[in-house]
């Protein structure tokens, strides 16, 4: 027998029998305005805070599942019992709290503690945490039981939330560039945003994979062909380190990636570019990176685009064409500090906009002497220059 007495409002106390299931018995409370109703318990109200209660309600489920596997019946497990009810729901509901608590911890700082550390509002913090990042998160609780990680790539490079794909093309012998390169590493977005890397063998892709995620960005999901240089144990360990996904094709199925199709369009406009200008065949590189550049930064008529060029669509920020208003092998003079007699002026070809050479307004230029040089200080030819009755301009061309 349990009698509990208590005051405002008060138990008046009755006899409860131990009883395992349903409605085992009822109070009278009597509030201080004088009000008095009746509260039913059961089994689970007293098991929480009884180990004898529990314990017979434990003996008394297992007899009642007893009895059911006498009849036959094929689910046992399904209590009826409101005790067992609770506990499995209290059960389930610490499972989710659990997880949730794992996965917040994933997630690195939470918004209450971000509002405290940053002194800013709670729901300002809010905000912060869904528009912000948190790529390497790193316990501020910890034991210092040993030193943290050093790799810190997934922050060094800039994010970019689309597919690449890549694949490598390789130059006739006979055509190895002026720099001596014979192969290009060509990485191409989902929306058409377009990287070249030159190499000069095949080896060297895991090259030319940093190259890429440090000029333009480490993507979500980087697509290529099961080629030995594309998947050796070097290039997963590094995709792994800055964050990307790596996905291998199946063999013989060359057409699923996009970069073998942009391979094709930038080899027809190269071709275009050098037939038009007569250009020499060695010069091919130079045609190919100034032809990168002017289709990410073309607004083509694509849906995936939206009216916006590639190079925005990837990037965030619009593309400045300011070094590209030159044609590929036009004439041009450009200014040279020879030392007296020698002209300031000399006469050249532009091949492109220079990159990591000057400034960004440089260009290469190819001098009579056959080097490429880059020169930011250079000049059109005027149309009496390129009259073909000007013959001392002629015979210098």
């Amino acid at each position: 027998e349990k009698t509990t007495q208590a005051t405002s409002p008060s138990l008046v106390g009755e006899h409860i029998p131990r009883l395992p299931f349903a409605d085992i018995a009822s109070v009278e409370l009597v509030l201080d305005d004088g009000d008095v109703y009746h509260e039913s318990l059961t089994s689970i109200d007293l098991a929480v805070s009884d180990d004898d209660c529990l314990s017979e309600a434990l003996q008394a489920n297992l007899q009642n599942n007893a009895f059911k596997r006498s009849l036959g019946v094929s689910s046992v497990e399904n209590y009826d019992d409101e005790l067992f009810e609770n506990l499995g729901e209290a059960i389930a509901e610490a499972g989710f709290a659990i997880s949730s608590l794992k996965a917040g911890n994933g997630r690195g700082v939470k918004a209450a503690h971000l509002a405290k550390v940053w002194q800013i509002s709670p729901q300002d913090a809010e905000r912060t945490i869904k528009q912000t990042t948190q790529l390497n998160n790193q316990s501020t609780n910890s034991t210092l039981s040993r030193q943290f990680g050093t790799n810190d790539r997934m922050l060094r490079y800039n994010r970019l939330h689309s597919i690449f794909f890549t694949d490598t093309m390789k130059v006739t012998e006979r055509a190895t560039s002026t720099r001596g390169y014979k192969y290009i590493q060509l990485f191409v977005s989902d929306t058409g945003f377009i990287y070249v890397f030159f190499m000069e063998e095949q080896k060297d892709y895991i090259h030319a994979l940093k190259a890429f995620s440090k000029e333009v960005g480490a993507p979500d999901t980087l697509v290529c062909d099961p080629h030995p240089t594309q998947t050796k144990k070097e290039v997963r360990q590094y995709c792994n380190q800055i964050g990307t996904t790596l996905k291998i094709l199946e063999a013989r199925t060359q057409w699923a990636d996009r970069a073998e199709l942009f391979i094709g369009l930038i080899k027809e406009a190269v071709r275009k570019d050098l037939r038009r200008t007569n250009a020499p065949l060695v010069l091919w590189d130079y045609a190919m990176q100034r032809r990168a550049l002017i289709s990410n930064a073309t607004a083509k008529s694509n849906f995936k685009l939206q009216g916006e060029t590639p190079y925005s669509r990837t990037l965030g920020n619009l593309p400045d064409i300011s070094n590209l208003v030159w044609d590929f092998y036009e004439w041009c003079y450009y200014r040279d500090d020879e030392s007296f007699p020698y002209p300031r002026e000399v006469l050249g070809r532009v091949l492109g906009p220079a990159k990591n050479e000057g400034n960004e307004m440089a260009q290469y230029v190819l001098t009579i002497h056959g080097n490429v040089v880059p020169r930011r200080s250079l000049r059109r030819l005027t149309a009496a220059e390129l009259a073909q009755s000007n013959e001392s301009e002629a015979r210098k061309r």
